[in-house]
């Protein structure tokens, strides 16, 4: 004998959302994945807000109520387009950072040990003013490598004293020459996330 029933029916509702990132990179490969590890660490960081998203709502005639708390399927961040955009671009270093930043890398050059090489070495087989040339070569990518570091990571540790001396060990080679030519590149290494073999100049 048939008789009435009450049923509950639960689905999935999938939601694609999207957002729009503005990222340095030196190629719309390199940018997508940029963007992509951005959103990563954003959701990792802080979740996912359910707050726009209602209890309660219609779909055709019928009610529904949400079930539980929406999730983001990391398999699923995918970047679908990447166009140049000048906004993005490093900003041109003036006179005075460029000079600020050279004198910060020498100094870092004088504050090695004695026994370092590219004092004990270098330095008396090619001379000061060879030296004084590489950290002026190197210092409009230091900076523009700061400068997107603070406004991208909000990076605050002071440039002269905490930022300068990693770069110069981590994105100079043993002959104080820039590792790449690319300030995507040279945050990565900063960073310790990558590791160059060969300079680029």
């Amino acid at each position: 004998m048939s008789k009435g029933w009450y049923v509950k029916v639960e689905t999935n509702l999938i939601l694609r959302v999207d957002t729009n990132i503005g990222v340095l990179a030196s190629s719309s490969e390199q940018a997508m994945e940029e963007a992509s590890a951005i959103i990563r660490k954003q959701i990792d960081h802080a979740g996912v807000d359910a707050s726009p998203i209602p209890w309660d709502f219609t779909i055709g005639d019928m009610e529904w109520r949400r079930s539980g708390e929406p999730y983001v399927d990391e398999y699923y961040i995918e970047a679908i387009h990447a166009e140049p955009d000048s906004d993005f671009d490093p900003e041109e270093t003036s006179k005075s950072d460029l000079m600020d930043a050279s004198m910060c890398l020498l100094e870092v050059f004088w504050n090695l040990p004695e026994d370092d090489l590219r004092k004990s070495d270098f330095l008396p087989n090619h001379g000061i003013s060879v030296v004084r040339d590489r950290m002026a070569v190197a210092a409009n990518l230091c900076h523009q490598t700061w400068s997107v570091m603070v406004q991208r990571d909000e990076y605050d540790d002071c440039f002269d004293l905490d930022f300068c001396p990693r770069f110069f060990e981590n994105c100079m080679d043993d002959q104080m020459v820039l590792k790449s030519g690319e300030v995507h590149e040279l945050m990565k290494m900063w960073k310790g996330e990558k590791n160059e073999l060969h300079s680029c100049y």
